[in-house]
């Protein structure tokens, strides 16, 4: 659970959506920018053209967030962060999720420590 600190409020998500830091795999897009709070928060778009049904959209995010927060403390500070689902994602499993989302923070550079990641 990401606790309401770290989420990302919704008039700042179109600012995160337009921004040109991104970084892109075939189920999650990432996109960054600075921030002026001291601490990251996160975000979590899921599209119903992707999911149609707001329960599996709901269930999905919640899959997104416990796989996220065993690394909440390792992104690196004061980064708004937008994480975007691409239509691959609701065939995917809860360990192909965890094994995703770390390569993807430490592919766009988000990660404070490298180690533990794959």
């Amino acid at each position: 659970m990401i606790s309401r600190r770290h989420r990302l409020p919704g008039y700042q998500i179109p600012l995160v959506l337009n921004s040109s830091f991104s970084c892109l795999s075939p189920f999650l897009v990432i996109k960054h920018l600075p921030s002026s709070t001291p601490f990251t928060r996160i975000g979590i778009i899921i599209s119903s053209k992707i999911v149609k049904k707001a329960v599996d959209r709901n269930k999905l995010k919640r899959r997104l967030k416990a796989a996220l927060s065993p690394y909440l403390n390792n992104i690196r500070p004061s980064k708004d962060i937008l994480i975007i689902a691409r239509h691959p994602i609701k065939n995917l499993s809860f360990s192909q999720l965890q094994k995703n989302l770390p390569a993807l923070l430490k592919k766009s550079k988000l990660v404070l420590h490298e180690k533990n990641y794959s």
